[in-house]
């Protein structure tokens, strides 16, 4: 990872209910790995079949002006909690653990539908703290790479600009000269939330955004500048009883240090840039999440 990761990076510390591989039975550490395995064969599929889009564009000679945008949606997954999705996804897998491994051949078939155990998700998002599901880094930030030939002259350069999903759009329309329209059908139009980032794309040395909030069932962030802050949401309390951590971006990669306690001046003012950030886009004061969410944020707090 060199040029991505800084050498002083920090590793956060495991959740306490998120199981070590050396405290698995070889039972488990057999099926857990086989778990990985199946995820690396789709990736690995995946990558083929992307690598033959690009080789047909290529070969019609549409690859130098063809804008390729490369994203995942968010962390890795963690909803199949310490035991995996063996059978179903979303469904409790109750299968013991030697059954499994007789049945391991069974494992990334269309026999299956399996996720792998959650702690894995702590390895596929390394260096930041926990998962999808979550406002941490490790649920937010996840590597974008974009391939426009004609434009983008830095082959491999890499870009350390906040960008959010939201800028995707009008970045896209900017590359072909258009943008949202004001009415559609007579209805006036929300504003459009994002920002092209094709400045960034040009030149190395253009800056992104610098502000971007959070909130999933409950849970917030928001990040400015470098500054970033956190608050995990228990649904039995209220918004304000929430305890919200900070962290320092540029001197800590992987908000492996909460300075909270060392800054409340500045929690008191990104709580303050939450609320306002949320106002802005949404209207109305942010409410609890349905009592089915309460359940699952229960579930993995």
């Amino acid at each position: 990872m060199n040029g991505l990761i800084p050498a002083d990076t920090m590793l956060p510390p495991r959740e306490s209910d998120d199981r070590a591989w050396d405290d698995l039975s070889d039972d488990e550490r057999a099926v857990f790995a086989r778990y990985m395995e199946v995820y690396a064969g789709f990736i690995e599929h995946a990558d083929a079949q992307i690598g033959r889009l690009l080789d047909t564009l290529e070969e019609q000679g549409l690859s130098e002006n063809t804008m390729v945008v490369l994203l995942s949606d968010n962390g890795a997954a963690s909803e199949a909690g310490q035991a995996g999705f063996f059978e179903e996804l979303y469904r409790p897998n109750t299968i013991p653990v030697a059954e499994q491994r007789r049945r391991l051949g069974e494992l990334g078939t269309a026999a299956t539908q399996a996720e792998y155990p959650r702690p894995w998700a702590i390895a596929s998002c390394a260096p930041f703290r926990r998962y999808k599901l979550f406002p941490y880094l490790g649920g937010v930030r996840t590597p974008m790479i974009v391939s426009w030939p004609s434009v983008v002259k830095q082959g491999g350069g890499i870009r350390r600009e906040l960008v959010g999903v939201v800028d995707v759009g009008p970045t896209l329309l900017a590359a072909a000269g258009l943008e949202f329209p004001a009415t559609a059908g007579g209805v006036v139009q929300m504003p459009v939330a994002g920002r092209s980032f094709l400045p960034m794309l040009r030149d190395a040395g253009a800056k992104g955004r610098t502000r971007q909030y959070f909130e999933l069932r409950g849970h917030r962030a928001i990040t400015d500048g470098r500054w970033r802050a956190v608050a995990i949401h228990n649904c039995v309390n209220d918004y304000a009883q929430d305890a919200w951590q900070l962290f320092d971006t540029e001197a800590d990669f992987s908000e492996s240090t909460d300075l909270a306690a060392k800054h409340p001046e500045i929690v008191d003012h990104m709580k303050a840039l939450w609320q306002s950030e949320w106002l802005r886009h949404v209207g109305v004061p942010i409410a609890q999440p349905a009592p089915n969410i309460c359940r699952l944020n229960e579930e993995y707090n």
